[in-house]
């Protein structure tokens, strides 16, 4: 998959208000696509003294400590669910929180918050493309690893889904079905 980071958000200006807010992180290159959009936009890192930084593991810590912020708040399991509890327990109702993250992020994270009484603003900064070829397909592995939902998507796209309502025609029935979803009912 690629990267692709969006244009840069004119709804970032807002962070450099005085009042308390949480900008939220959930990603390595959510971090890098962050901090050249602030550049792009001419945003001065002193403006944002009045956020809190939330991200959702260390290495996406490491990565924003790399720019000389440090998180406020980074949960103890790595996932968009104990993300969103972890910030509705640190912020206080009267913060805004900023989601700053891919097109495809997990719902929960905005939804959790503002179920409770948050705003939330979701700003898509970046979009994650699938990579066009098909040789991840034809690697024979015992095992598959995934560091993202939107990697698992990125594999199995070209595959059919088991609800998938699709008339599957004899190539695809050699090629997919037999070869990659041994043991996946269809």
């Amino acid at each position: 998959s690629t990267v692709r980071p969006s244009s840069p958000a004119p709804e970032l200006q807002d962070l450099c208000s005085p009042a308390p807010k949480w900008v939220v992180l959930t990603s390595p290159n959510g971090v890098e696509v962050f901090f050249r959009q602030l550049s792009a936009l001419s945003i001065d890192l002193r403006k944002l003294h009045a956020c809190r930084f939330a991200v959702i593991g260390p290495a996406t810590g490491k990565v924003l400590s790399r720019h000389g912020i440090f998180p406020d708040l980074c949960p103890k399991e790595h996932n968009s669910e104990a993300l969103a509890n972890a910030l509705v327990s640190a912020a206080n109702p009267d913060e805004d929180i900023f989601l700053l993250r891919s097109a495809q992020g997990a719902p929960i994270l905005a939804d959790h918050p503002r179920k409770v009484g948050f705003q939330v603003r979701e700003i898509p900064i970046y979009d994650i493309v699938p990579a066009q070829s098909s040789a991840a397909a034809e690697v024979a592995a015992d095992y598959l690893v995934f560091a993202s939902g939107a990697g698992v998507d990125a594999y199995f796209t070209p595959f059919i889904a088991p609800n998938q309502h699709h008339a599957v025609n004899p190539k695809e029935h050699r090629d997919v079905v037999q070869t990659n979803n041994a043991g996946v009912p269809l």
